[in-house]
């Protein structure tokens, strides 16, 4: 039985995202509904263009609170607003998080002909 539920559960952990995928997700929804570019909202916010784009990107995992707070008050919403996911939304989050994967270098030498 505990099996049984122990697998239940991590198959529902699968599907449930992260605080991190969520801001992102959201922030990208923001920014797209508003027709804005990411140096608009950068701007707004008061943050660099740079660090905007990796935080979109899901290359800057570990924000501060007082950075969420920034890109929310971008678009006149609380820091929660943000974190919250969408209500309905049942669908498994799409992993886009980070660069994808480096493929491995193959190891064949040209030959010599």
């Amino acid at each position: 039985m505990m099996r049984c539920l122990k697998g239940y559960l991590m198959r529902y952990i699968s599907w449930v995202p992260s605080s991190y995928e969520v801001l992102i997700t959201n922030l990208r929804n923001l920014r797209e509904t508003n027709d804005l570019t990411q140096e608009k909202v950068a701007e707004r916010s008061g943050l660099d263009y740079k660090h905007y784009q990796g935080i979109e990107a899901g290359r800057r995992p570990e924000l501060r609170l007082s950075t969420v707070d920034k890109l929310a008050k971008a678009y006149e919403l609380q820091a929660w607003q943000l974190l919250q996911p969408k209500r309905g939304s049942s669908k498994a989050p799409e992993k886009r998080v980070g660069r994808p994967p480096k493929k491995p270098a193959s190891n064949k030498r040209p030959q010599a002909g």
